[in-house]
């Protein structure tokens, strides 16, 4: 079967994935309401829905939205502030390049929640770990797609830029932003997923206040339908992140060819 062309749009992107999120959530309901799925620990979607649209009429459910967005932009951001400038030494230099590659590989693996017991020690149960461990997950993917994005610069171009002695900060400007962009632009937009994927998981695991919180309190007094609609709660969350991120990168980065064809 030949797959067919479909036409690369933002409104072409939306509908089809309306399509896909609401042909899913049909399914599921059939699956519960058939009896496949245990209702008594899988509620069906609509019951979800309802009971996230009841919660959303409740200040204290945008308190924790709040609280979970506070810790994964205070870690985001200050993974920025770590990755952009140690990826840029590391990226413009091929020595200090080769000798911290089996540094970077050996760490960026290990998974945050590894760390939750030395951040518990050291920071308390509040929101400091939590913004230690989103710090340290955002880190890594902003650090290697920093020192990507800077190693696959032209070398020609900045062998030409250099004959003609044009200074370093024109070259930045100029030449290395340029074409580094687009890795850091996509190291921004994983990293601010992860953000509030590490926020929740901190949360569930510190009990920090938070979307996490409030699905351990949920589990714990087994009240499945809230945990299943605080848990749909986190996914939009992280969705429209994801999504403000999309929209940001395409108004930056309009002028880069990967970006031209999805205008609409």
């Amino acid at each position: 079967m030949i797959a067919l062309p479909l036409p690369d749009t933002t409104r072409a992107r939306v509908v089809y994935g309306l399509v896909g999120a609401t042909t899913t959530i049909l399914i599921a309901e059939l699956l519960v309401r058939s009896g496949i799925l245990d209702s008594d620990y899988v509620p069906p979607p609509s019951a979800t829905l309802a009971e996230l649209a009841r919660l959303a009429s409740n200040p204290l459910f945008w308190q924790s939205v709040g609280n979970t967005l506070l810790g994964a932009a205070a870690g985001l951001a200050i993974a920025l502030l770590v990755a952009l400038p140690l990826g840029y030494l590391i990226g413009t230099n091929s020595y200090i390049y080769h000798a911290t590659r089996p540094i970077i590989e050996f760490l960026r693996p290990v998974p945050s929640v590894a760390l939750v017991p030395v951040a518990v020690l050291m920071l308390g149960i509040g929101i400091n770990s939590k913004i230690f461990l989103v710090a340290f997950a955002c880190t890594w993917p902003l650090l290697v797609q920093t020192v990507y994005g800077l190693r696959a610069v032209d070398p020609t171009l900045l062998a030409t830029a250099q004959s003609y002695r044009i200074p370093a900060a024109t070259q930045i400007r100029s030449i290395i932003l340029p074409a580094a962009s687009p890795y850091l632009a996509t190291g921004i937009r994983i990293s601010a997923t992860i953000a509030i994927v590490l926020a929740v998981t901190a949360e569930l695991v510190i009990g920090s206040p938070g979307i996490g919180r409030d699905i351990l309190l949920a589990q714990s007094n087994g009240a499945f339908v809230t945990l299943y609609a605080l848990v749909f709660a986190a996914g939009f969350l992280a969705l429209a992140v994801n999504l403000l991120i999309q929209r940001a990168e395409r108004a930056v980065l309009r002028w880069h060819p990967s970006h031209r064809s999805t205008a609409s």
